[in-house]
């Protein structure tokens, strides 16, 4: 009586080709593991800089003071940054009407990863992902006259004080958006925050006229703020 035998097992091209799959699909999983934790660091830190405003809008109308945000180290040596700083909230204790050495000075420091060369305010590190995308219609700000996300200074839209040399946020006593210069003029501090990854995502933090804070996202795919 003759009997069969199977023989089971692989091939070398069969093993090598089940191994050539799987490095792939790791090679693509580990992609996109990552581009989500860098999407995640962006509205983490795009959430913060929002915190920061309404704080700072806050902390102005409670106090019946003057407050003011500032989001990068001012040129002319007051304020300096530290190591994962963010911004300065400052009172206007004294009630001046300005920033000086006897106001109440407060550093705020970013989430994890908002320091990465990745994420950032736009155009800090150098970067132009995005640059032809617009500025969204709901900044009020007009400093871009171009409209153009390549046309920031220093990743915001807000005034810049010609004394400090960078865009800064002045909330007045009621918590709207007024600038040094005119601190009467509600409305004239308006603008916004601009955080992005340097890749595809973009987000915008933005202070209206009467100092409401709220956060738009650009959609490459349609184009548009949303």
């Amino acid at each position: 009586m003759q009997t069969f035998r199977t023989h089971a097992g692989f091939s070398l091209i069969e093993i090598m080709t089940v191994v050539a799959i799987i490095g792939i699909m790791t090679v693509l999983g580990l992609a996109s593991l990552r581009g989500y934790s860098r999407h995640e660091e962006t509205r983490k830190y795009a959430a913060s800089i929002a915190n920061v405003l309404n704080q700072a809008r806050s902390q102005a109308v409670t106090d019946g003071r003057t407050t003011f945000v500032v989001f990068s180290e001012p040129t002319n040596g007051t304020l300096p940054f530290e190591v994962g700083q963010i911004a300065t909230i400052v009172t206007d204790t004294d009630g001046d009407g300005k920033i000086s050495f006897g106001d109440g000075i407060r550093p705020i420091f970013g989430p994890s990863g908002s320091q990465s060369a990745e994420i950032s305010l736009y155009g800090r590190h150098g970067q132009n992902a995005l640059k032809t995308a617009p500025i969204p219609p709901d900044d009020q700000s007009k400093q871009i006259t171009d409209g153009v996300m390549g046309s920031l200074d220093d990743g915001m839209t807000l005034p810049k004080d010609p004394d400090f040399g960078v865009p800064m946020v002045v909330f007045s006593s009621r918590g709207t958006p007024v600038t040094l210069s005119a601190p009467d003029d509600w409305g004239a501090g308006a603008g916004g925050v601009y955080v992005t990854d340097n890749d595809q995502m973009l987000l915008a933090v933005l202070v209206e006229p009467l100092g409401a804070v709220h956060t738009m996202a650009w959609d490459d795919a349609s184009q548009s703020w949303k």
